[in-house]
């Protein structure tokens, strides 16, 4: 099912609807930002110690000069899902979304 997803250039409504879904456990708050607290709180469900989620959220919640930012919206979340999905760059910061520190 994921490696078909991968191939298209569009993702299927399923993979949209997961994306969305995410999104909206991450953004606890509901003002359409992921800040590093709600960050680590949804990590934490996952056993991700707090120091790795901190430690993810720094890689990639940078702005354009390469600053640290408080938040990422919507569409940075969507690129570094991208990334997280289709990347074959273990590098890319996406890689970090879901906690690989």
């Amino acid at each position: 099912m994921w490696a078909d997803s991968l191939k298209d250039e569009k993702e299927p409504a399923w993979q949209k609807a997961y994306l969305d879904y995410m999104f909206r456990l991450f953004d606890a708050s509901g003002d359409q930002l992921v800040d590093l607290a709600e960050y680590i709180e949804v990590l934490g469900y996952f056993a991700i110690p707090r120091d790795d989620a901190i430690a993810c959220f720094d890689k990639f919640a940078l702005s354009p000069a390469g600053c640290l930012i408080n938040a990422i919206d919507y569409e940075m979340f969507v690129n570094l899902w991208k990334q997280y999905f289709h990347s074959t760059n273990i590098n890319d910061v996406g890689n970090s979304l879901l906690g690989t520190a």
